[in-house]
């Protein structure tokens, strides 16, 4: 076995004005939700019982839009 550290060469290009409007936009959507009634949140548990709140599923899908990705939160 090698005792040398690993090494990995992967490139990798990150857009970081992009990132922050992205997060900015998703922050929004967060805050809009979050500064409403509680009622408004619609909590609910994921299968390990985590909650997923209707801000997080709205936030997943501005993120998601922008990256053309999908991944169910």
């Amino acid at each position: 076995m090698s005792s040398e550290p690993l090494c990995f060469d992967i490139p990798v290009s990150v857009d970081v004005e992009a990132v922050v409007a992205l997060a900015r936009a998703a922050s929004t959507v967060i805050l809009g939700i979050y500064n409403t009634e509680v009622g408004a949140w619609e909590v609910e548990a994921k299968a390990d019982s985590s909650p997923l709140t209707r801000a997080d599923r709205e936030a997943n899908a501005v993120i998601c839009g922008a990256t053309g990705s999908r991944r169910d939160t």
